[in-house]
């Protein structure tokens, strides 16, 4: 009996420490477009974009581009998350 537990207890330790090495980084890229006549397009582009991250469940972004027009922007944000 106390064979059975020990041996149980190890399998178990022995899941718990090879989890973390199991993750993975997930990187995907998000692009947001905003419009506005007042000057405010790259703020809609960037909310656009985090809405997006945000609904795919990423939360560790950065912009990697940003093109800005008169009356629009556009910006693309590479996220990453760790899947377990």
């Amino acid at each position: 009996m106390h064979r059975r537990a020990v041996a149980t207890g190890l399998i178990v330790a022995a899941c718990l420490v090879s989890a973390p090495a199991a993750a993975a980084t997930e990187t995907r890229d998000f692009r947001g477009e905003g419009s506005s006549d007042f000057g405010l397009q790259l703020y809609y582009a960037r909310d656009d974009a985090r809405r997006q991250a945000t609904a795919a469940g990423f939360g560790n972004c950065t912009e990697i581009y940003q093109k800005l027009w008169p009356y629009t922007a556009t910006v693309i944000w590479r996220c990453t998350r760790i899947s377990v």
